[in-house]
Parts: structure tokens; C-alpha cells; sequence
């Protein structure tokens, strides 16, 4: 008078661990793409970086600025680069005052960089060295890159590094004194 009742099943073991490898390697590849795409935001972080220069370099030969604000007389296009307050790196295409040794830039230009891409300068900008070790000014002191007519670059030679925010080192983008500017 013994009936089995079969109506009341759970998961097997084996079926457990089926499901659990099926988890474990969906979360591997979740991880490896998340990679990926930062590594991937940086590098075109530095290919903006790049084209901005060239575009600099341009002007800078061919075009005379035409921008006053107040006591401000632009005799220069500039290109400035620093860190906001809350760590962001930004880059801004700017004017130069040479009477005053000023930079003068629009909010609107300003590129801010996404936050999982850091940068740093490795240089000597207006006496402070800059390694790897050393991160990028907050705005009010920015790295300014300037460029003279015959397109030698007048401040801001260095290597501009672009990072994942773990720290690993993407692309950079080398700007020598004679003008040229590499991007790796």
C-alpha cells in the first residue's frame, strides 16, 4: 500500500552546478566587455586629443584670433588641459593674452573627458616637472599648449597619457618642440 509520490521534485545537484558555471561565465564576459570598452573610451579620448592638436596647429599658423573680452586682447589660439574639482580631465580649445600671459576659453568648449578615462602629462610645464606619478593640474593652473606661426610648439611639449581609471596606460599622445605630435 506503499505509493510513491513523485509530485514534490527539487533541482539536482548536477543541475545546480550547471547553472552556476552558466552564471559564473556570463559574469566573465561582463567583466572582459566593461574592460574593453574603457579601454576603448580612453583610446578615443586620445584620438579627440589628437585631432584638437591638429586642428590647433592649423590655426595657430593660418589665422589671426579675433577675441577681446574686457582688458583680454587675444594674440594667440591655445589649447588648455587640466582637471575640474571633481577630478574630471578636461580640455579646452583657448585664447592667449600674451601681455598678460593669460588664457581666456567658453565654458562651451570645454571637453570633459568620461570618468572612466583619467590622463596625465609627462613634461615640464612653467617649471613644474610632471611624470607619471604626478597628476594633472586643477584648471586654474592648466597645462597650455601654444603653438608659434611656423608651427613649433611653444608650451606644453610632453607625453599626454590616457588611462583607464584603474591606472593602465591606453594611448598617449607625444607633442614635440618642433610641432609634430604623435599619437600611439
Amino acid at each position: 500500500m506503499g505509493k510513491n509520490n513523485k509530485s514534490n521534485k527539487g533541482y539536482t545537484l548536477v543541475e545546480m552546478l550547471i547553472v552556476i558555471a552558466i552564471i559564473a561565465v556570463m559574469a566573465s564576459m561582463s567583466v572582459v566587455s566593461i574592460t574593453i570598452v574603457n579601454a576603448a573610451r580612453a583610446k578615443d579620448a586620445a584620438i579627440q586629443f589628437d585631432t584638437s592638436l591638429a586642428t590647433l596647429i592649423t590655426k595657430s599658423k593660418n589665422m589671426k584670433p579675433n577675441y577681446t573680452k574686457g582688458s583680454f586682447v587675444a594674440t594667440d589660439f591655445c589649447m588648455i588641459m587640466y582637471k575640474d574639482a571633481d577630478g574630471k580631465v578636461c580640455y579646452a580649445d583657448a585664447y592667449y593674452d600674451s601681455s598678460t600671459g593669460t588664457t581666456m576659453y567658453e565654458a562651451s568648449d570645454v571637453v570633459t573627458l568620461s570618468t572612466r578615462v583619467d590622463a596625465n602629462y609627462v613634461g615640464t610645464f612653467n617649471g613644474t616637472t610632471y611624470d607619471e606619478s604626478v597628476s594633472l593640474p586643477v584648471v586654474t593652473n592648466a597645462i597650455v599648449i601654444r603653438y608659434d606661426k611656423r608651427g613649433n610648439c611653444v608650451s606644453g611639449d610632453g607625453d599626454y597619457l590616457f588611462k583607464k581609471r584603474n591606472g593602465n596606460k591606453v594611448a598617449h599622445v607625444l607633442v614635440r618642440k618642433n610641432g609634430s605630435h604623435v599619437s600611439r
